[in-house]
């Protein structure tokens, strides 16, 4: 049950009733003295220039919205204004339809059939726009220094929001306690899994739209969405693409979960996981053992190859941006990478996607081979024989030591490269993994640091 109790800010968390009117009369002082800068989005542009896009009213109301953490209402604002196919405002608004819609996935059906049927949530009336993004919603309590359970006299978001989640406490307080009721197979949640990647596939469109607008400079995301004051975000084309990308390996992945037999459960896989981890016992004769629907491999074939070729471009993308137009207010540096590096690394991402569909030379590495993922879509797809383990577990312990040689062999070498490989890691990339590392702390450190200043993390 929900507590009663009043709540104030006391050092950035939240805590249990005291001097609550003082705090009461300091909100309202604090909330006169910033109205008149909270009715002006363009207060927290922070002195980046607004393209034209922004002059049109309704990405105004959009924007404004988001100010005031209404992400819902944003999310509205951007569809009308994109229903009105107005050359200067398309593109931006597709790309606020998309971001605001990927915020509020949560409540599509398909999610909603996923957290109430699939994982037996109780409140199926939840609202994200509550739960997460309003004015004491997760985002906001996290960023005030709340934990997530309670703490003395300091009272945890998971208390707080009792009444806004899913799921009762109860469920919450582990993941064994969580699975508990799960015990329903896997496949019987393949119409939902096949519905969300159709959800994913319509904000991907959306995404489209804002690439091919040649109008389209940047999509604003103000800091006031996350209940920050600094943590503005320019996201430009090259970031829609990353994102873009990101979401059709999501979708590949859903169609080639759901291609397969899963006759296993989460009750099954995790019911005992805080005492002693994954069931992989469990698991090992369940895993990738059959194919259920073959149909979905190819639509996960496809995505995976738009999700590829979208990480290819967002990196031609990047490269082609003026160096100038790179701010901290931008998602991804692409400013601050070796230019001739990234591009090794964007031919590999296009020989992958070629190797979807047929054996391709694989550029830059040690030894010269070819690459044929096709089997893995195939009509008879890529299966593992029920004589061949697939997990090297600790008898006693219980602990994963990794795949078996078998299995790792059966599944992701024979059959993939030509020359064969004893094993493929014996063909080295050009760049080491270090440098990989720094390349993507180039890439995405400011933005990192930026999110963890933010929340204390």
């Amino acid at each position: 049950m929900k507590s009663t109790y009043k709540t104030q800010h006391m050092g950035g968390r939240i805590v249990k009733p005291a001097w609550f009117m003082m705090a009461v009369c300091m909100c309202v002082m604090l909330c006169s003295s910033c109205a008149d800068q909270a009715a002006d989005p363009r207060a927290d542009w922070y002195g980046v220039d607004r393209p034209d896009a922004y002059e049109s009213g309704s990405l105004e109301f959009a924007e404004l919205s988001l100010t005031r953490h209404d992400v819902k209402g944003a999310y509205q604002e951007y569809a009308d204004e994109l229903a009105q196919e107005d050359a200067l405002t398309e593109g931006t608004a597709a790309a606020g339809k998309a971001i605001t819609g990927l915020f509020l996935l949560p409540e599509r059906q398909s999610m909603r059939n996923i957290i109430s049927q699939s994982l037996d949530a109780t409140n199926s009336s939840y609202s994200t726009q509550r739960l997460v993004w309003g004015r004491e919603g997760m985002l906001d309590l996290f960023h005030q220094g709340s934990s997530w359970e309670d703490d003395g006299i300091f009272v945890g978001v998971k208390t707080l929001l009792v009444d806004e989640f899913p799921w009762e406490s109860r469920r919450l307080h582990n993941i064994s306690r969580f699975v508990g009721p799960l015990n329903e197979p896997i496949s019987g949640s393949e119409s939902y899994l096949v519905s969300l990647a159709q959800d994913i596939y319509a904000i991907e469109g959306e995404l489209q739209i804002a690439l091919q607008d040649p109008r389209f400079e940047y999509f604003y995301l103000p800091a006031s969405v996350f209940h920050d004051d600094e943590l503005s975000f320019a996201v430009s084309k090259s970031e829609l693409a990353l994102l873009h990308g990101a979401l059709s390996c999501v979708r590949g992945a859903l169609y080639f979960l759901v291609a397969y037999e899963h006759r296993w459960s989460l009750t099954g896989l995790l019911s005992k996981y805080d005492e002693r981890g994954v069931a992989y016992s469990y698991l090992d004769p369940l895993l990738l053992r059959k194919i259920s629907d073959a149909s979905y491999l190819n639509e996960s074939r496809r995505a995976f190859q738009d999700g590829l070729d979208l990480f290819a471009q967002s990196i031609t993308l990047g490269l082609a941006q003026d160096e100038s137009s790179f701010s901290e207010l931008s998602v991804v540096r692409w400013d601050r990478v070796d230019r001739d590096q990234i591009r090794l690394v964007r031919d590999v991402l296009q020989a992958l996607s070629y190797s979807l569909d047929e054996p391709t030379k694989m550029p830059h590495f040690s030894q010269e081979f070819t690459l044929d993922l096709s089997p893995f879509f195939s009509q008879d797809g890529r299966v593992l024989s029920e004589d061949v383990a697939w997990f090297d577990v600790d008898p006693e312990t219980g602990e994963l030591n990794g795949l078996t040689e078998g299995a790792y062999k059966a599944f992701f070498v024979n059959d993939l490269y030509s020359p064969a490989f004893e094993d493929p890691q014996d063909a080295e990339f050009k760049l080491d993994a270090n440098t990989l590392d720094e390349m993507m702390t180039n890439l995405f450190g400011q933005t990192m640091e930026r999110v963890e200043r933010a929340y204390g993390l």
